[in-house]
């Protein structure tokens, strides 16, 4: 992936710094199924893997073709790879809510860390970005959040 002509700065609607607590909290998405998401662009993308209303997939022709929603999501090469490694690494059926928050995936790709990186998730780079420059992100909606 092209990383020398990008820039991308996310900002994350459920990372709030909350003044009687002196400290920046952070909210989850719990999905019926017990899956825990940072929120609930991620959990959409998973929930509507199986999905493939024609008007919505990348490939209208092939009805294999994940929509475009769950493609942010399969299609990040360290996303894809981690459901692939282990498909229940955030489900609350195999593990404590405290040991999935504190996934490394959580703590530096999906945070300040990967977001600040030539190489954001895909999914906060397509929802919730204010500056992006890429041709990496071609079918990504932006948003500006000023």
């Amino acid at each position: 992936m092209p990383s020398s002509d990008k820039s991308c700065n996310i900002r994350c609607d459920v990372i709030n710094y909350n003044p009687e607590l002196k400290e920046t909290v952070r909210d989850w998405e719990v999905t019926p199924e017990g899956r825990v998401w940072p929120c609930c662009f991620f959990g959409n993308a998973y929930d509507k893997r199986h999905s493939t209303h024609q008007d919505e997939t990348q490939n209208p022709n092939d009805s294999s073709s994940l929509n475009t929603e769950s493609a942010t999501l399969f299609d990040d090469p360290i996303m894809a790879q981690l459901l692939k490694d282990d498909p229940d690494w955030n489900n609350l059926e195999h593990h404590t809510l405290e040991e999935i928050i504190n996934h490394n995936i959580y703590q530096s790709y999906i945070y300040y860390k990967g977001w600040e990186s030539d190489n954001p998730p895909h999914v906060c780079a397509r929802n919730c970005s204010t500056k992006i420059n890429s041709k990496q992100y071609d079918n990504t909606r932006v948003i500006s959040n000023k």
